[in-house]
């Protein structure tokens, strides 16, 4: 019987509080998504394959490297200058030099999947 009274109890506080929805932080459009993706040079799009899957029918070598060097700032695709950039921005944005800004938190989001996926291909041998 203290068994079912246990139980009805937490019955009736789980009604009372029922648990929030999670959010997701990005890949939602949101007015922070469309300011970093913005300020990337990032189509609404492109941004939403972004935070999607890496697969290879869906982001091509060309374009995958296309959308890093626009989201890096730069116009030489090679390694070093990628990688070179990547750093100087994952410094420079970074959240805990930025203290709860959203725009320059998504933006290291982007860069650091986008790198992520350049560096796993280029380990593979499908990049140079």
């Amino acid at each position: 019987k203290v068994k079912r009274v246990k139980e009805k109890k937490k019955r009736i506080q789980s009604h009372d509080n029922p648990p929030k929805k999670r959010v997701k932080e990005t890949g939602e459009n949101n007015k922070a998504d469309n300011v970093a993706a913005k300020d990337l040079g990032i189509s609404a799009e492109e941004f939403k394959k972004v935070f999607g899957s890496f697969k290879k029918e869906i982001i091509s070598n060309d374009d995958l490297v296309s959308m890093l060097t626009r989201a890096l700032g730069i116009s030489n695709n090679n390694r070093n200058a990628i990688k070179k950039a990547y750093y100087k921005k994952a410094r420079e944005w970074h959240p805990d030099n930025n203290n709860g800004n959203k725009v320059k938190e998504i933006k290291i989001k982007v860069i650091n999947k986008l790198y992520g996926e350049y560096e796993k291909r280029r380990k593979e041998g499908g990049l140079i």
